[in-house]
Protein backbone atom coordinates (compact mmCIF):
# COMPACT_ATOMS: atom_id res chain seq x y z
CA UNK A 1 0.00 0.00 0.00
CA UNK A 2 1.11 3.49 -0.48
CA UNK A 3 1.40 6.03 2.68
CA UNK A 4 2.15 9.59 1.43
CA UNK A 5 4.25 11.47 4.15
CA UNK A 6 5.24 14.70 2.84
CA UNK A 7 3.84 17.55 1.68
CA UNK A 8 6.26 19.87 3.61
CA UNK A 9 9.83 18.33 4.44
CA UNK A 10 10.16 15.87 7.82
CA UNK A 11 11.28 17.86 11.03
CA UNK A 12 13.23 15.93 12.93
CA UNK A 13 13.19 16.47 16.41
CA UNK A 14 15.11 15.33 19.57
CA UNK A 15 16.27 16.27 22.95
CA UNK A 16 19.50 15.95 24.18
CA UNK A 17 20.36 15.25 27.67
CA UNK A 18 23.31 15.02 29.95
CA UNK A 19 26.17 17.04 28.27
CA UNK A 20 29.82 16.11 28.10
CA UNK A 21 32.35 16.33 30.38
CA UNK A 22 32.89 19.77 31.87
CA UNK A 23 34.31 22.56 29.67
CA UNK A 24 32.07 21.34 26.72
CA UNK A 25 29.47 23.23 25.79
CA UNK A 26 25.89 22.45 26.04
CA UNK A 27 23.22 23.89 23.54
CA UNK A 28 19.35 24.68 22.77
CA UNK A 29 19.19 24.39 19.39
CA UNK A 30 16.55 26.71 17.91
CA UNK A 31 15.15 27.53 14.46
CA UNK A 32 18.17 30.14 14.28
CA UNK A 33 21.60 28.76 13.36
CA UNK A 34 23.40 29.69 16.38
CA UNK A 35 22.41 27.62 19.25
CA UNK A 36 22.22 29.07 22.85
CA UNK A 37 23.59 27.70 25.93
CA UNK A 38 21.48 25.77 28.95
CA UNK A 39 22.67 26.01 31.94
CA UNK A 40 21.45 22.38 33.35
CA UNK A 41 22.93 20.46 30.03
CA UNK A 42 19.01 19.79 28.52
CA UNK A 43 18.58 20.91 25.28
CA UNK A 44 15.81 20.18 21.95
CA UNK A 45 17.09 20.94 18.40
CA UNK A 46 14.34 20.58 15.45
CA UNK A 47 15.87 20.49 12.16
CA UNK A 48 13.82 20.26 8.53
CA UNK A 49 15.35 18.77 5.66
CA UNK A 50 16.48 21.56 3.63
CA UNK A 51 17.31 20.56 -0.10
CA UNK A 52 16.46 18.35 -3.09
CA UNK A 53 19.49 16.19 -2.45
CA UNK A 54 18.68 16.23 1.06
CA UNK A 55 15.94 13.62 0.52
CA UNK A 56 15.47 11.05 -1.86
CA UNK A 57 13.36 7.94 -3.02
CA UNK A 58 14.86 4.87 -4.28
CA UNK A 59 13.10 2.20 -6.40
CA UNK A 60 14.10 -1.22 -4.44
CA UNK A 61 14.11 -3.02 -7.97
CA UNK A 62 15.53 -1.19 -10.64
CA UNK A 63 17.98 0.69 -7.74
CA UNK A 64 16.94 4.35 -9.41
CA UNK A 65 17.78 7.64 -7.12
CA UNK A 66 14.75 10.39 -7.38
CA UNK A 67 16.19 13.67 -5.63
CA UNK A 68 13.26 16.16 -7.06
CA UNK A 69 10.45 14.14 -6.14
CA UNK A 70 7.80 16.53 -4.73
CA UNK A 71 6.94 14.28 -1.46
CA UNK A 72 8.40 11.32 -0.09
CA UNK A 73 6.04 7.93 0.10
CA UNK A 74 6.97 5.42 2.38
CA UNK A 75 6.88 1.79 1.35
CA UNK A 76 5.45 2.21 -1.80
CA UNK A 77 4.96 5.18 -4.45
CA UNK A 78 2.14 3.62 -7.54
CA UNK A 79 2.95 -0.08 -6.45
CA UNK A 80 6.55 0.92 -6.87
CA UNK A 81 8.50 -0.84 -3.53
CA UNK A 82 10.76 1.79 -2.69
CA UNK A 83 13.32 2.98 -0.09
CA UNK A 84 13.12 6.74 1.56
CA UNK A 85 16.13 8.69 2.74
CA UNK A 86 16.56 12.20 4.54
CA UNK A 87 19.29 13.93 5.55
CA UNK A 88 19.39 16.54 8.54
CA UNK A 89 22.21 18.98 8.45
CA UNK A 90 24.16 21.25 10.63
CA UNK A 91 23.44 19.51 14.15
CA UNK A 92 24.67 21.15 16.88
CA UNK A 93 24.56 18.13 19.24
CA UNK A 94 28.26 18.28 21.20
CA UNK A 95 30.08 14.69 20.78
CA UNK A 96 29.10 12.75 24.10
CA UNK A 97 25.26 13.24 24.70
CA UNK A 98 22.48 11.36 25.42
CA UNK A 99 19.24 11.50 23.23
CA UNK A 100 16.36 10.60 25.49
CA UNK A 101 13.95 10.75 22.46
CA UNK A 102 13.41 11.82 18.81
CA UNK A 103 11.29 11.57 16.27
CA UNK A 104 10.22 12.86 12.60
CA UNK A 105 7.26 14.35 11.70
CA UNK A 106 5.68 14.19 8.50
CA UNK A 107 2.59 16.38 6.57
CA UNK A 108 -0.18 14.63 4.80
CA UNK A 109 -0.40 16.12 1.25
CA UNK A 110 -2.28 13.36 -0.73
CA UNK A 111 -4.68 10.87 0.90
CA UNK A 112 -4.48 7.10 0.76
CA UNK A 113 -6.62 4.36 2.35
CA UNK A 114 -3.90 1.67 2.59
CA UNK A 115 -2.27 0.98 6.45
CA UNK A 116 1.94 0.28 6.11
CA UNK A 117 4.95 -0.42 7.94
CA UNK A 118 8.11 0.29 7.82
CA UNK A 119 11.68 0.10 9.55
CA UNK A 120 13.75 3.09 10.31
CA UNK A 121 17.18 3.41 10.20
CA UNK A 122 20.49 5.64 10.47
CA UNK A 123 23.09 5.85 8.41
CA UNK A 124 26.39 4.92 9.99
CA UNK A 125 28.39 7.75 9.27
CA UNK A 126 30.03 10.35 11.09
CA UNK A 127 28.73 12.80 8.83
CA UNK A 128 26.60 12.13 6.42
CA UNK A 129 26.70 12.65 2.80
CA UNK A 130 24.23 14.07 0.62
CA UNK A 131 21.87 12.01 -1.75
CA UNK A 132 22.68 11.41 -4.99
CA UNK A 133 21.16 10.13 -8.85
CA UNK A 134 24.10 7.37 -8.55
CA UNK A 135 22.18 4.07 -8.83
CA UNK A 136 21.57 2.29 -4.98
CA UNK A 137 22.69 5.58 -3.51
CA UNK A 138 20.54 4.72 -0.55
CA UNK A 139 19.93 1.31 -0.30
CA UNK A 140 24.05 0.66 -0.53
CA UNK A 141 24.80 3.17 2.56
CA UNK A 142 25.96 1.11 6.03
CA UNK A 143 23.17 1.45 8.46
CA UNK A 144 23.05 1.52 11.94
CA UNK A 145 22.32 -1.65 13.84
CA UNK A 146 19.82 0.13 15.59
CA UNK A 147 16.40 0.45 14.09
CA UNK A 148 12.46 1.31 15.20
CA UNK A 149 9.29 -0.56 13.21
CA UNK A 150 6.80 1.57 12.77
CA UNK A 151 4.25 -0.71 12.28
CA UNK A 152 0.64 -0.34 10.90
CA UNK A 153 0.34 3.18 10.42
CA UNK A 154 -3.08 3.42 9.29
CA UNK A 155 -4.43 5.43 6.47
CA UNK A 156 -3.80 8.80 6.46
CA UNK A 157 -7.11 11.02 5.24
CA UNK A 158 -6.57 14.01 6.64
CA UNK A 159 -4.41 16.82 4.17
CA UNK A 160 -2.07 18.78 6.21
CA UNK A 161 -2.62 16.27 9.10
CA UNK A 162 1.08 15.92 11.12
CA UNK A 163 2.36 12.51 11.94
CA UNK A 164 4.95 10.85 14.45
CA UNK A 165 7.17 8.42 14.14
CA UNK A 166 7.37 6.24 17.17
CA UNK A 167 10.04 7.34 19.37
CA UNK A 168 13.51 7.23 16.97
CA UNK A 169 16.51 7.84 19.92
CA UNK A 170 18.52 4.52 19.97
CA UNK A 171 19.09 5.65 15.77
CA UNK A 172 20.10 8.78 17.08
CA UNK A 173 22.18 8.04 20.22
CA UNK A 174 24.00 5.13 17.70
CA UNK A 175 25.04 7.96 14.92
CA UNK A 176 26.13 10.94 17.72
CA UNK A 177 27.86 8.35 19.70
CA UNK A 178 30.77 7.28 16.78
CA UNK A 179 33.39 8.47 17.34
CA UNK A 180 33.73 10.90 14.79
CA UNK A 181 30.74 12.83 15.70
CA UNK A 182 31.20 16.38 15.71
CA UNK A 183 28.88 19.36 16.56
CA UNK A 184 27.65 20.47 13.12
CA UNK A 185 27.21 17.23 11.12
CA UNK A 186 24.94 15.72 9.26
CA UNK A 187 22.68 12.87 9.90
CA UNK A 188 20.93 10.22 7.39
CA UNK A 189 17.51 8.35 8.16
CA UNK A 190 16.86 5.18 6.28
CA UNK A 191 13.11 4.12 5.64
CA UNK A 192 12.52 1.47 4.31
Amino acid sequence: PITDFSGAAPDLGWKEFNPPPPGTPTVTATSSPTPTPTPYGFGTITSQVNASSSDAEENVSSGSVNLTSTDLELGSDAGVTQIVGMRFNNLAIPPGSNILSAYIEFEVDELDSGPTSVTIRGEAADNAPTFTATTRNISTRPLTVAQVAWNDIPAWTVVNAKWQTPDISAVIQETVSRPGWASGNSLAIIIS
